[in-house]
């Protein structure tokens, strides 16, 4: 599956148009080569290590972060038990000493973890991504929460990993808590790209997340082809009781709601009356003698 399609699986459908075939072409071009020199570093990789985040927890909110990248969060008023594995690499940036951090806290309608709170996780490793034997390597022994009856719970740790590539992403970007007119940059952005979902212009949304291509290739995933928006209209909903999310120790910004998630939300209207939301999760950083917020997440 596509980056496009991790994402934004049940936005991106096969598009025509046939008033802009030109301008579409010679965009189709300049993005396939990019997806093809992605596919072809993919193809130089000897080894693919895939790192997983393994987890179980009850009666609890949470936030996971791998260098201070959100791998997992859950922050709602509805009590879920879950069990689930997912992938880590898009938060390992190269090879070396991964930072882990785990904070644990109690559900939106509550002061405190509760008796039946439960929160426990493991890393664990694939010895190849493309290899489906069901072979594991344990990185991070299991750890436990024991935290009743407390405002939250707190782990930090490190581990060590080795992949096949290395990005700069965004840990050269300008650290944006010193950005006195970031709440400006932000809303340009969001504004941006909302009218480019509302027009339904592929060219320009493709040049926007265009650095996401990064992700397929440390999730080893080559691909084929270009997705395009569905031909139903998307209503970008407004952005209220948002508020400011700071990641990747300041270089990365989003604007998210008390749940947090992303505030950048749009809203389809389907045979007349059906209506679904969608959810844009993207990241933005402020690259070097930039003036601009980038998507780079």
């Amino acid at each position: 599956m596509s980056r496009v399609a991790v994402i934004f699986a049940f936005i991106f459908l096969t598009y025509g148009c046939m008033k802009t075939i030109k301008k579409e072409t010679i965009n189709k071009t300049s993005h396939m080569e990019l997806q093809s020199q992605a596919n072809d570093q993919i193809d130089t990789f000897s080894k693919r290590p895939f790192y997983q985040l393994k987890i179980k927890a009850a009666s609890v909110g949470f936030d996971i972060r791998i260098n201070d990248f959100p791998v997992l969060q859950y922050n709602k008023k509805k009590n879920v038990s879950t069990e689930m594995e997912i992938p880590i690499n898009p938060a390992i940036l190269s090879s070396g000493t991964q930072a882990l951090s785990v904070r644990v806290f109690p559900l939106l309608d509550q002061t405190l973890i509760p008796e039946n709170g439960i929160f426990e996780f493991e890393i664990n490793k694939k010895p190849d991504a493309w290899v489906y034997d069901g072979k594991r390597e344990t990185i991070f022994q299991t750890v436990k929460m024991n935290a009743r009856n407390l405002p939250f719970w707190e782990f930090e740790t490190e581990f060590e990993a080795e992949v096949p590539f290395s990005f700069t992403a965004w840990t050269k970007s300008q650290d944006l808590s010193k950005i006195n007119n970031l709440n400006e940059l932000l809303d340009n952005a969001y504004k941006k790209i909302a009218k480019t979902i509302e027009d339904k212009n592929n060219e320009e949304f493709r040049e926007i997340v265009k650095k996401t291509y990064e992700v397929d290739i440390m999730l080893y995933e080559k691909q084929n082809g270009l997705n395009g928006f569905q031909t139903e209209r998307e209503r970008v909903l407004p952005m209220n009781t948002c508020n400011f999310g700071l990641y990747g120790n300041n270089r990365l910004v989003r604007y998210e709601n008390t749940e947090l998630e992303t505030c950048l939300k749009t809203e389809a209207c389907f045979n007349g009356n059906t209506k679904k939301v969608y959810s844009y999760p993207l990241f933005f950083h402020l690259p070097p003698g930039a003036n601009e917020l980038e998507v780079i997440r």
